[in-house]
This record gives C-alpha cells, structure tokens and sequence, in this order.
C-alpha cells in the first residue's frame, strides 16, 4: 500500500476514534448536569399552594408586623418567542388562613424559560434570574442584573432593598423540612444576608439596616420555601422607628 495512503487512512481512523470518544463524553456529560427545570418544572393547569406570611411596618414605623394568608398559584398559559424562550403565565390567588373568604385574585407574574436560565418577572416588572444551570453547589450569579446596575447613594431609591445581592447555589440535592413536609431532594439558593450598622442582636437604640432572602426549591416539585425580609430601623431623631420601605415575605409550600 502506497505509504501516503496508509497514513492518511489511519489518521483517519484515529480521528474517528477519537470523534467518537469525544461525543460520547458529551453525550455522559449532558446526561449528568443537573438543570434548573429539575427544580422548577412548569406545566399549564399545575397549581401550588402556599402560607404566604406579609410583614410591614406599622403606622408611623413603631414596629413590623406580620399579615398571613394563604396563596394559590396557578399556571395559566404559556408561549414560545421567537429567540426560543418559553414564558408562563401565573395567576396568585388568595384567602385568609381558615379560608372563610373566597379566593382573590391578587396578582399575576412570569417564568421565563431561557436557553440556561429560569427567571421571573414579578408584577412590578422587576425581572429575576431565579436559577441557572448548570445546578452545583458553590455556583454564583448576579441574579438581579436586569435592574440593579451599581450601587445607589440614597435608601430612598426604587430598588435599594435588592442591591449587593450574591445568588449562590448549596446543599444540592439535600432533604430539606419544612412546617407541612419533608423533601428528599432539595436545592437552597442563598441570595442575600448582611446587616449594616448595628450588626448584633436587635436593639433600638442603634441604627440597623437587614437584608436577607434565601430560596429553597425541590426537585420536581419547584418552590416550596422562601423567606425575603429588608429594613431599616432608625434609631435617632423626633420618631425613631422602621422605615416604610421595609418589607418582608415568607412563603411556605402546603401542598
């Protein structure tokens, strides 16, 4: 055999080889990356249901105080765009706790579906990325990207409560209990936790500002707990007390 030929065929044969090994290891790989649909599965007609615990300031900011209901979510539609992203619509019901009231429909909100991302835009058209995958722990992402640019200098502005926020996956399929369950598999996501200044236990006497909001789903399931709390409380002045921005939400699944 002509020793050209030789070479060439078995150049050939190697790269077919390799070819070959490689797309099986990417084929492995895909296989085994966990993907934020895992955790946050949406299907037209699925309904979940939540305690959902409010907290605000009362008058004047004397004091939080905490308003609870019970909330239904419920997945209405859903479209395709033209990049390929999948948008569903969901409608938030809800009543009091003992369900002595009927259902009402307080607001509705999306979930957006990109190439490698969930994100939801809440109805004050604030757009969240949610999770992102690949799902591991340890892994980090600027979740609040679409609406908070940099640092503002005043307390006072729209969406000061959201700033410096550090999305960041842990315990990945975990258990995880909550008041009503326990879920085998579950993934927290770690989103926000400082204290500006007093940073020890609550006093008020002294100027302290929080901010926290952590994110527990499950898999197959979605969201079953979130706890989202911000204030300021100003010690100093005429009327000391939480300022009106402050607010709070903890959402626990039922069922």
């Amino acid at each position: 055999m002509n020793r050209i030929v030789y070479i060439f065929i078995l150049s050939v044969f190697i790269c077919g080889i390799f070819s070959a090994c490689s797309k099986t290891q990417d084929d492995d790989f895909a296989n085994n990356v966990i993907t934020y649909k895992q955790y946050l599965p949406m299907q037209v007609g699925a309904v979940q249901l939540y305690r959902l615990d409010s907290t605000l300031p009362t008058a004047f900011g004397a004091s939080l105080t905490v308003h609870s209901y019970l909330a239904k979510d419920s997945i209405a539609s859903q479209n395709l765009d033209a990049t390929g992203d999948t948008t569903f619509n969901v409608y938030r019901f809800i009543t009091d706790t003992l369900q002595s009231k009927a259902w009402q429909l307080s607001g509705t909100y999306q979930i957006i579906y990109t190439k490698n991302t969930a994100d939801i835009i809440d109805a004050n058209g604030l757009r969240f990325i949610k999770l992102t995958t690949p799902v591991t722990t340890g892994y980090s992402w600027d979740g609040n990207q679409y609406f908070i640019t940099g640092n503002s200098s005043s307390s006072s502005d729209e969406n000061y409560a959201y700033e410096g926020w550090s999305y960041v996956y842990d315990s990945v399929n975990a258990a995880y209990t909550t008041k009503y369950d326990t879920y085998s598999n579950s993934l927290i996501v770690n989103e926000a936790n400082t204290t500006l200044g007093n940073t020890g236990d609550f006093d008020p006497s002294l100027y302290q500002q929080k901010t926290y909001s952590q994110e527990v789903y499950a898999q197959n399931i979605g969201l079953i707990f979130q706890n989202t709390l911000f204030y300021i409380y100003q010690s100093g002045g005429i009327s000391p007390g939480f300022d009106q921005t402050s607010f709070g939400i903890k959402m626990t699944r039922i069922q």
